[in-house]
């Protein structure tokens, strides 16, 4: 049992603690432990546990407001929620198509057909698709692929077989009487569609949004007529991006333009600003509650959500940024917004609506928008870089996660904690600074635990360590005596004394803290010229330390290196993957006698028995699959887990020798699932979690 140790007089940890009973700590991807209880069934498989649900589109019920449905383009599932999104069910799969990004629409006639619009916005070389369910998404087809045109539809809201359709591209106008399967174009409009939609009238009018303005026709799109009156301008410097008609009455349209957002109560003969509250600025998104055309909801170019219930006389504003969207967002996070790609309104319920963030996934407010909750335990959530467990507080986990920079505005990181194991989880990230988004990294580089004092985190970023003492809550600063705008990179925690510090600074050197980082010392400058990757301390052998460097395309290679005196003096302890310049991954570190290293790179995995011998090559963990992350088991160090790059989790019971699958209950699809991390719960509880590109998962293991 470890020793708590206090401070003296000037506010210093006294060093000296001893480690904790049981052994020490054994992982090379991040250490350490929680509490996890799971049922027989659940010890031979993985399940989820970090909730999130990221999604191209949502679309609410308009008859039943705890219906909501899902779709998203990189699994290519469609996924239905009949509790308001606190669960999730797969319904069918989406038909493949090149093209990315979903649009959702529901026929107001009947609820159980559904439309996907794809975008190839991302795909210069894609064809656009429009696919239909006719059974609530159990099942798709393609009604047009080739040639399609691209853009918003609109559904006659008696009559689903008629359907309109505005092509981004061409700018033209189409429509269908055959439920989709058949368009022709419809002439005489004299600007390019960007939005559609259909007035409930009892002779309809369809309302089309352009780059001047606003045209309407009254007979089906046989002709058309500008329909400006009370926009800037006469709507000729007006972009119109999005119209939503009444549910309900006829003769309300919402439009969202560049200019704030207008309303029409006559079917578009006169407009009226109703954004007064968030001023002229671009109106991104609305949606008009199905049941009741006075609550609307509107998103802002400013990163604000907007609701009425009066249809526009009086807003309440939710920044984004700010503390008014509780369990959305982390004011402290942004100085790049955080977009909402969709809204949906609930159908009938006043104070209910769900947003779609990108990078973190589908919320859910049901009380105006004071607070948020995030939905989909069962739909694909933000990517996870790395799970860890708490060393003594049960239950207890922290989760990265970043979405990836190629495909976001921003590659800012979340850091959440969670204290039930997973069923509920916060931001812990107050105080850290935001990404670097043109650099492309993310602002967590490493991040440990001490068990000096409860809630005790050091965190390194591109500004240098940060600690917090309250699990996350805030975060400081803690760079005294390291070179200011320090670049940090990977920690280490003395396993005999946890307020014993390494870290690496970039071009700097090592450095070390006995006070559990009130002030740091620099230890060498041996390897300060390389880029160290990961700091791994010997847990078999005191003051006994590994790094391992990236290799470099045009200087070293990668390599291994041991520190003999804690990090004063260092020496190559060989070059596993050779003279080629390759990422270096990770060390584990077996506690066996002489200890048992492992180095992962570039081009797979490697062991080094004797401590001081060649390394022997492993290989491919399944022969094909690359290796992204290992971890040794503490209570048997010839027990190995490995994260795959594209086929899930492998265990070796002979240190590497052999490898079998180990992946039940995780989601599989070749890419996006990547173990990134995997860490061990504390013994007691037989846990293993594990870091995805689908969030974090947990699984009991059968000691």
């Amino acid at each position: 049992m470890s020793m708590r140790i206090g401070r003296d007089t000037a506010g210093r940890y006294l060093t000296g603690q001893k480690r904790l009973a049981g052994g020490g700590w054994v992982v090379m991807c991040l250490l350490l432990l929680g509490a996890f209880h799971a049922s027989a069934a659940e010890e031979d498989r993985w399940r989820k546990i970090g909730k999130g649900g990221l999604a191209d589109a949502i679309a609410v019920d308009p008859r039943d407001s705890t219906r909501v449905y899902a779709a998203h383009w990189e699994d290519d599932v469609f996924r239905r929620s009949d509790d308001g999104g606190v669960t999730w069910q797969a319904t069918g799969t989406i038909p493949y198509t090149e093209a990315i990004g979903y649009n959702l629409t529901i026929d107001p006639s009947d609820s159980e057909v559904l439309y996907i619009e794809t975008d190839p916005e991302y795909c210069s070389s894609c064809d656009a698709a429009l696919l239909r369910s006719t059974d609530a998404g159990v099942t798709w087809e393609i009604l047009q692929y080739e040639d399609g045109v691209d853009g918003p539809i609109a559904i006659h809201p008696r009559n689903g077989s008629i359907l309109y359709r505005a092509d981004n591209y061409s700018g033209r106008v189409y429509r269908s009487v055959d439920g989709g399967v058949t368009w022709s174009v419809l002439a005489g409009l004299p600007r390019e569609g960007l939005s559609i939609t259909i007035d409930k009238s009892a002779q309809p009018i369809v309302l089309v949004g352009t780059a001047s303005g606003i045209y309407r026709s009254t007979d089906g799109g046989a002709s058309w007529i500008a329909a400006n009156t009370g926009l800037p301008g006469d709507g000729s410097s007006t972009m119109a991006t999005m119209l939503s008609a009444s549910g309900t009455e006829a003769g309300i349209v919402y439009a969202a333009t560049d200019r704030g957002l207008y309303r029409t109560i006559d079917g578009g003969a006169q407009w009226t600003r109703v954004s007064a509250s968030f001023d002229t600025q671009t109106v991104t998104h609305i949606s008009v509650d199905s049941r009741d055309s006075d609550v609307v909801w509107a998103s802002s170019s400013g990163g604000k959500v907007y609701v009425t219930y009066d249809g526009g006389r009086a807003w309440r504003a939710h920044s984004i940024e700010g503390a008014a969207f509780t369990g959305l967002l982390d004011p402290t996070l942004s100085d790049v917004p955080y977009l909402i790609t969709d809204i949906a309104a609930g159908s009938g319920d006043r104070g209910t609506a769900y947003a779609l963030v990108r990078e973190l996934g589908i919320f859910r407010t049901t009380d105006g928008g004071e607070s948020w909750d995030l939905l989909g335990a069962r739909l694909r959530g933000p990517a996870a870089q790395l799970v860890l467990p708490d060393p003594v507080m049960p239950g207890k986990l922290y989760a990265a996660s970043s979405a990836d920079p190629q495909y976001s505005f921003s590659d800012r990181e979340l850091l959440t904690a969670t204290s039930d194991g997973g069923s509920t989880w916060r931001l812990a990230c107050d105080g850290l600074p935001a990404g670097d988004v043109v650099s492309g990294l993310g602002w967590i580089r490493d991040l440990k635990i001490s068990t000096l004092e409860r809630g005790m985190l050091f965190a390194t970023t591109r500004r240098g360590v940060y600690r917090s003492v309250n699990g996350g809550r805030s975060w400081s600063p803690a760079n005294k005596g390291i070179v200011r705008s320090a670049n940090a990179g990977p920690l280490a925690i003395d396993p005999d004394d946890p307020a014993h510090v390494f870290v690496f600074v970039r071009k700097e050197g090592f450095f070390e803290t006995l006070d559990a980082g009130l002030s740091w010392q620099r230890l060498s400058t041996d390897l300060a010229s390389r880029l160290i990757a990961t700091i791994v301390p010997d847990t078999n052998r005191p003051g006994v330390l590994y790094a391992g460097a990236h290799g470099e395309w045009y200087g070293d290679a990668a390599a291994v290196f041991r520190s003999l005196d804690g990090g004063r003096t260092w020496s190559v302890l060989g070059k596993p993957f050779g003279d080629d310049g390759v990422d270096f991954i990770q060390i584990a570190v077996a506690p066996t006698s002489p200890s048992t290293v492992y180095a992962l790179g570039g081009f797979g995995l490697y062991r080094l028995r004797s401590g001081d011998g060649d390394w022997s090559n492993l290989g491919l963990i399944d022969g094909r699959s690359d290796a992204s992350c290992v971890a040794v088991d503490p209570a048997d160090p010839a027990v190995l887990y490995a994260g795959t790059t594209r086929a899930g989790v492998f265990r070796s019971v002979n240190s590497g020798d052999t490898w079998t699958p180990f992946s039940t209950g995780l989601n599989d699809r070749s890419g996006s699932d990547q173990v990134r991390h995997i860490a061990f719960g504390a013994e007691a509880s037989g846990a293993l979690y594990a870091a995805t590109g689908n969030g974090v998962y947990a699984r009991a293991l059968n000691r």
